[in-house]
């Protein structure tokens, strides 16, 4: 883990109540969306079911004295069902574009794309696979742009899931894959 924290050194910072070498856990989720939405100037909830772990995230956000934003959604669609209800109690400031949020956080800052210059887009081009070591390398050169399954993928590559599944979170957080509904991952 040490090339990754020298990483977040120079670019941010890990914040974390559990050790890098802890298992993720279903209640690490909100504990860890606690932190985020604390240091967050406000939380947007863009779609969540009745009782979507986004709502968690919103409470939290509500009880650290933090803006909370809905996008509403259809009213017969389940999936927006929590956000709607958000919007509906008073919960949450309902937000249509973006100008929106601009307009109520006003200190937020956006850059306009065209002035984004060639060179500052080439110095963020992506993470250098040739960084990657041991099992990061198998896991990576196992994966492509289509998305893949955990399980599918530690049959192709012999890994066991115990050490597969935190390598592909850490090459989550590298910037080298990403994960998809369903323990599905793919390329960047």
């Amino acid at each position: 883990h040490t090339a990754l924290a020298e990483r977040i050194t120079e670019n941010g910072a890990v914040l974390s109540e559990y050790g890098l070498d802890a298992e993720p856990k279903s209640h690490h989720f909100p504990e860890r969306n606690r932190i985020l939405s604390g240091l967050s100037l406000g939380t947007l909830v863009v779609e969540s079911y009745s009782k979507g772990g986004a709502l968690i995230t919103a409470r939290l956000a509500v009880e650290q004295n933090r803006e909370v934003f809905a996008v509403p959604g259809g009213v017969t669609k389940d999936s927006s069902r929590g956000t709607n209800r958000l919007i509906q109690r008073g919960h949450a400031k309902l937000v249509m574009e973006v100008e929106d949020l601009l307009e109520e956080l006003p200190d937020v800052t956006v850059t306009d794309p065209e002035e984004v210059d060639a060179e500052t887009v080439s110095a963020g081009a992506g993470p250098d696979p040739e960084d990657l070591s041991g099992d990061e390398e198998v896991l990576y050169n196992a994966l492509s742009d289509t998305p893949i399954h955990v399980d599918e993928l530690c049959e192709e590559t012999g890994l066991d899931p115990s050490s597969a599944l935190p390598t592909l979170l850490e090459l989550e957080f590298k910037g080298f894959v990403r994960q998809l509904a369903g323990k599905q991952f793919r390329r960047t």
